[in-house]
C-alpha cells in the first residue's frame, strides 16, 4: 500500500502508511502554554537538508509554539523510547510563532544561548578611510571620532565582484570601524567573530585584539602600509565557508552601551588583484532582543546548536515531548522516510502529518505536502548480460500512481514515457523506472542495464547518470557552460591571453622527478613552450638531494608535503625526546627564529583544530627560506639544483 495520510481524529489516532506509522497523542490537560508547544517537523534520513555546526548531518526534530506567548522550554523532555525525560532542555524561551531545531545526534549539548544575533553583517555600513599615514591609535577603542570618515557598506574592497564599497585599485590597506550597543553585556554568552577577507587582517574589540590572519606578530598593531604576509582569496564569492574566530574571552571584552569593532584589512601587495573586507559579529544572548533580526542566515549552520543524547533510527521509531513532570504532551511514530524527507504538520502546530521535501527545518512548513509516498517498480528482468533481446515487464504493488520509464539515463518524470505495455529490447540500454502519480511523493527509482548479445569473463561494473551530468551548463563535464570565461587567472593580477596567439608563455616543471603539487617547482618558458622536447626551464637535480633537503614549507615538520597532527607530535618528540627532524626551519611555525618546541608545536594546533592563525611563509606553498636566521636552525642553503 502507498503511505498514505488522513485527518486525525481525536482523543488518538494511529494510521498505517505501508511501512511507516505516524500518529500522534492529543495534548494532556495542563497549563494552556504548555499545549501551544508541539512537535512539528522532523526527520529520520538526514542526508544533506541540514547541517550541524561540526559539519555533519545528524536527524533532527522541530518544536513549534502554536500560541500567543513565549514557553520557557526548561525541563521539558525529548526521547526515543519509554523514558519520557530522556533528554532535557535547558532554559530556553520558545518565543510565540517561533521554531526550535534539536539535532538527534547523540552529541548531548545543552550549553547554548537561549537566542543567536548577529548585530554586524554583509550589508552593513561602516566607517571606513584608505590611510595615508597611521591614525591615531585610539581608532581602534570607542569614543573615537570617526566622523570624517567615508561611510560604507561592505564588502569594502577592489575585484571581487563582492565589493558593495569600492576603494581604488592597488590599495594596500584599509582601517574600518563599526559601533553597536549592547543593552546588558551580563546577558552575553558568547561572541563569535566570522569573517571572509583578502589578503591578511588584524580586528580588535572595543580596542583589543581578538584575531589576526596573515599579518605576522600577534599583538603588534600592523603599520598602514604593510602588506599580507601572504594571500588568500575571498570565499564568500564562490559559495565556500567563513573564517571562524570563537574565544570564551570575547564576552568580557564587552560593555554596556557603545561597542565598536575595528579591522584593519592588508593586501599582499600594491599589484594584487583585489582586496576585500567583510566581518560578521553575533552575540549569544539569554534572550532575544527588541526588535531581533536572529543570526545571519550565512552563519546558522555554524553556530552551536541544542543536541539530544540520542539518535533517531531510520528504519522509524515514536519520539515524544513530555513535559518537566514526565507527562507526554506530543508524540509522533516515525516509519521509514526516503532520505531527506521529513513528516510536517500543515498548518504548523495544529494540522495533520504529511511528507515534505524539501523540509524546512526551524521555519514554517510551507505547503500540505505529499498525503504518501509512491511505490517501487518491479523489473520481470534483472540488469547484465542477456545472449539476445528481451522483453522487459514492469510491475507495482500499490494501486497509486503509474510507472513512468526511461532510456537515456534519465530519472523518470511525467514528461518520460508512460509504462503501458512490455518493452523490447534489442540493444544494450540502461532502463530506470519510477512510480509518480498526483500527491505522490515520488517513488525510488530502479536502475538495471541490460548488456544484449556480449559476454565477458571479467568481473563488470555498469555506471548510470542523468545526461545533464555530461551536457548541463551548470553540471555537465563535456561543456564549458553559461559562466566561462575565456580569461582564465594566470596569477594574482595577470589573466592568460584571451585567444592563442603562439607567443603566450606556458607553466613548465623544472624537472619531472619533483612533485607537481608546488608552486615553486614551475616556471614559466620564456620561449613560449617546447612541446615535444625538454622543457627549457629545465633544471638538473639530485633526487638524493631532494631526500635530504626537502622543499621548505612551514610547520610541515615531518616533510611529507602536508600539515597535519603529526608535524606537533614530531616537533615535541624531537624537542624532548631526542627525535631528528628533516629540517628544523620548517619546524618554526610562528616565524620566530627558534624552535622551542612547545611554542610552534601549539601554533600548530591552534591552527589545525582552533582556527588560529596559519604557519608563517613559506606557507601554503613550499619555497625558500623566509627569515635570515633560517641557515642557524639548521636548513642552509640547499645544494645546487636542490627546490
Amino acid at each position: 500500500m502507498p503511505r498514505q495520510l488522513f485527518p486525525l481524529a481525536p482523543p488518538r489516532a494511529a494510521i498505517v502508511l505501508g511501512r511507516a506509522v505516524v500518529g500522534i497523542t492529543c495534548l494532556l490537560p495542563g497549563a494552556a502554554a504548555a499545549q501551544d508547544v508541539v512537535i512539528n517537523e522532523a526527520m529520520s534520513s538526514n542526508g544533506a537538508t541540514i547541517l550541524d555546526e561540526d559539519g555533519d548531518s545528524p536527524d533532527w526534530i522541530e518544536l513549534h509554539n502554536a500560541g500567543p506567548s513565549g514557553v520557557q522550554l526548561e525541563g521539558y523532555g525529548l526521547s526515543d523510547d519509554a523514558a519520557p525525560l530522556k533528554w532535557v532542555f535547558p532554559s530556553i524561551v520558545l518565543p510565540a510563532g517561533g521554531h526550535r531545531i534539536v539535532f538527534c545526534s547523540g552529541k548531548d549539548r545543552s550549553a547554548v544561548p537561549a537566542h543567536w544575533e548577529t548585530v554586524i553583517a554583509q550589508g552593513d555600513t561602516w566607517r571606513y578611510i584608505v590611510p595615508t599615514s597611521e591614525p591615531s591609535a585610539a581608532w581602534r577603542a570607542p569614543g573615537f571620532n570617526d566622523a570624517a570618515w567615508s561611510p560604507g557598506a561592505t564588502g569594502i574592497g577592489y575585484g571581487d565582484g563582492d565589493d558593495r564599497t569600492q576603494v581604488p585599485a592597488g590599495t594596500v590597506s584599509v582601517y574600518a570601524r563599526k559601533v553597536f550597543q549592547v543593552e546588558d553585556p551580563a546577558k552575553v554568552r558568547r561572541v563569535f567573530l566570522d569573517m571572509d577577507f583578502d589578503d591578511g587582517f588584524v580586528a580588535y574589540l572595543n580596542g583589543v585584539e581578538v584575531a589576526r590572519e596573515n599579518i605576522l606578530d600577534r599583538g603588534r598593531p600592523p603599520a598602514f602600509s604593510e602588506v599580507a604576509a601572504t594571500f588568500t582569496e575571498p570565499r564568500l564569492v564562490t559559495g565556500g565557508e567563513l573564517f571562524h574566530y570563537r574565544d570564551d574571552s570575547f564576552p568580557s571584552l564587552l560593555r554596556a552601551g557603545e561597542n565598536v569593532l575595528a579591522i584593519q584589512v592588508h593586501n599582499s601587495g600594491s599589484g594584487s588583484s583585489d582586496l576585500s573586507l567583510i566581518p560578521f559579529l553575533t552575540l549569544g544572548l539569554d534572550e532575544a532582543p527588541e526588535n531581533a533580526r536572529g543570526p545571519a542566515e550565512i552563519l546558522e549552520s555554524a553556530l552551536p546548536a541544542l543536541h539530544a543524547s540520542f539518535k533517531l533510527s531510520s528504519d522509524g521509531e515514536t519520539i515524544t515531548l513530555a513535559s518537566p513532570s514526565g507527562a507526554i504532551l506530543d508524540s509522533v511514530e516515525m516509519g521509514l522516510l526516503p532520505p531527506d524527507v521529513s513528516i510536517g504538520r500543515f498548518p504548523d502546530g495544529t494540522g495533520g502529518f504529511s511528507f515534505h521535501a524539501p523540509a524546512t527545518p526551524g521555519a514554517p512548513n510551507l505547503s500540505a505536502g505529499y498525503a504518501s509516498i509512491g511505490g517501487t517498480a518491479t523489473f520481470s528482468h534483472a540488469g547484465g548480460f542477456h545472449p539476445g533481446p528481451i522483453v522487459l515487464t514492469l510491475s507495482k504493488e500499490d494501486p497509486a500512481g503509474a510507472i513512468f520509464v526511461s532510456t537515456d539515463g534519465s530519472v523518470p518524470t511525467e514528461a518520460s514515457t508512460r509504462y503501458a505495455a512490455p518493452i523490447r529490447i534489442d540493444a544494450t540500454a540502461v532502463a530506470r523506472a519510477r512510480v509518480l502519480g498526483a500527491g505522490l511523493y515520488p517513488g525510488r527509482t530502479q536502475t538495471h542495464t541490460f548488456v544484449i548479445g556480449r559476454t565477458s569473463t571479467l568481473p563488470v561494473v555498469s555506471i548510470s547518470t542523468d545526461p545533464e551530468s555530461f551536457f548541463d551548463d551548470e553540471t555537465g563535464i563535456y561543456v564549458l557552460g553559461d559562466s566561462y570565461d575565456p580569461s582564465f587567472p594566470y596569477g594574482d593580477s595577470a589573466p592568460w591571453p584571451e585567444e592563442a596567439d603562439g607567443n603566450g608563455a606556458t607553466l613548465a616543471l623544472k624537472n619531472p622527478i619533483l612533485e607537481n603539487g608546488h608552486a615553486a617547482h614551475w616556471a614559466a618558458s620564456p620561449a613560449g613552450g617546447t612541446p615535444g622536447s625538454r622543457n627549457d626551464v629545465f633544471q638538473p637535480i639530485d633526487a638524493n638531494c631532494l631526500e635530504e633537503t626537502p622543499p621548505l614549507l612551514r610547520g610541515d615538520c615531518d616533510a611529507d608535503g602536508t600539515i597535519d597532527i603529526a608535524d606537533p607530535i614530531r616537533l615535541l618528540f624531537a624537542s624532548f625526546a631526542g627525535a631528528s627532524v628533516p629540517c628544523l626551519s620548517a619546524c618554526d611555525a610562528n616565524g620566530d627564529g627558534s624552535t622551542g618546541g612547545v611554542s610552534d608545536a601549539l601554533h600548530l594546533l591552534r591552527y589545525l583544530f582552533l582556527q588560529g592563525p596559519a604557519p608563517v611563509a613559506p606557507f601554503p606553498d613550499c619555497g625558500p627560506p623566509s627569515l635570515a636566521t633560517d641557515p642557524v636552525l639548521g636548513c642552509a642553503a640547499p645544494p645546487a639544483g636542490c627546490r
